[in-house]
């Protein structure tokens, strides 16, 4: 009993495992990117043509670079972009703090979205 019993489970969480990797993968593959991940391959191209290393993205932002890391494969937890945050990097990527808002699906600020068009 306890030898075959064994590799029966071990034969079966393996096919679990394989089965939840798979589906996963499929998932990714499908599902259109979330709005942190848009923002996250947005920045980093900004970044590369800013020759911005993420180090000193960090250290200009005031935060360490494990957030960078998560800001730019996207898997930072919205929550953690407050408004303050958003007009920071904006301003480290030089870009318009509403662009960045508008990728996150967040409300923009009139005052500056009409300052811009004024300037423009």
């Amino acid at each position: 009993m306890g030898i075959g019993m064994t590799d029966s489970f071990e034969h079966l969480r393996r096919n679990v495992l394989a089965y939840v990797d798979k589906h996963r993968i499929m998932r990714q593959q499908t599902e259109p990117p979330g709005e942190m991940r848009v923002l996250g391959h947005w920045i980093q191209a900004r970044m590369e043509k800013l020759r911005l290393h993420p180090i000193d993205l960090a250290r200009s932002l005031h935060l360490k670079p494990e957030v960078i890391d998560l800001l730019l494969a996207g898997d930072l937890p919205g929550w953690m972009l407050s408004d303050s945050l958003i007009q920071r990097l904006a301003q480290a990527v030089h870009a318009e703090p509403n662009l960045l808002r508008i990728m996150l699906r967040r409300a923009i600020d009139p005052v500056h979205a009409r300052h811009s068009v004024e300037n423009s």
